[in-house]
């Protein structure tokens, strides 16, 4: 499926006893794409936390870290109508609050 604003549309697995699943409470998700680009060699410091249908890594997190994650699609292009982005970006905010009242 294709979106004309928001890019090609797929759905990801997102793999067990990580963050996002935690977060999500989900094994799939259905979500944006218009990268052109993918991870080809992962850090030893990162883990994969969700995978597309062709086995490319959609998301990663730092497990060392309360809040290091990269994700390969645009959750702010749903941000408004869908509750899984939403999600994702409070998590996001309330991250950057813990760590700036660690540091004050």
């Amino acid at each position: 499926m294709n979106d004309r604003n928001h890019g090609l549309c797929h759905d990801v697995s997102i793999l067990p006893d990580t963050s996002l699943y935690k977060l999500l409470g989900k094994n799939h998700i259905h979500v944006n794409s218009i990268h052109h680009q993918a991870v080809k060699d992962l850090s030893e410091q990162l883990k994969p936390m969700a995978v597309s249908e062709d086995g490319i890594i959609e998301a990663v997190y730092m497990p060392a870290h309360s809040f290091v994650w990269g994700i390969q699609w645009h959750p702010e292009y749903w941000y408004e109508t869908n509750e899984d982005c939403q999600k994702i970006f409070r998590q996001f905010s309330e991250s950057v609050s813990n760590s700036r009242n660690q540091t004050a």
